[in-house]
């Protein structure tokens, strides 16, 4: 699988989709710092204090394969929460794969939308049940 095949199409329509939500502070197709992706902001006023940077990020190939992170960044390290959908072969798991928060170490298969731009959805409702479960985790008063 070359990861240089990124369907450009794809991660337009992604990045328009993401770009009419309230919430999003900016999106960037193919960053210089990330060239085969498109990088999703959130606004971290959505979050508990201690959430420095929230984003998600997606690397959409012209295969039908993806790989979609969720990240935040939280001033403690060791607090770091992300996950990641994925759609690829590979050995540890089925094409279609989840791997699961807060440090990506374990895959779980899962059956994703057929397309790739569905993902969308699936990834706007993890975010929203999230953002209130990262207010649980907080630390602060």
């Amino acid at each position: 699988m070359s990861r240089k095949s990124i369907d450009d199409r794809v991660m337009r329509d992604i990045a328009d989709e993401w770009r009419e939500i309230s919430w999003v502070t900016s999106v960037s197709i193919r960053p210089s710092n990330k060239p085969n992706k498109v990088v999703v902001t959130l606004e971290s006023d959505y979050y508990p204090a201690e959430v420095r940077e929230v984003a998600v990020e997606f690397e959409v190939l012209v295969s039908g394969d993806f790989f979609v992170t969720y990240r935040e960044r939280w001033e403690r390290k060791e607090d770091d929460y992300q996950c990641r959908w994925d759609r690829h072969e590979n050995d540890h798991n089925a094409r279609d794969h989840f791997h699961e928060p807060p440090d990506r170490e374990t895959a779980v298969d899962r059956d994703f939308p057929k397309y790739p731009f569905q993902m969308t959805e699936l990834v706007l409702r993890f975010v929203e049940r999230r953002r209130g479960t990262a207010f649980e985790e907080s630390s602060a008063d």
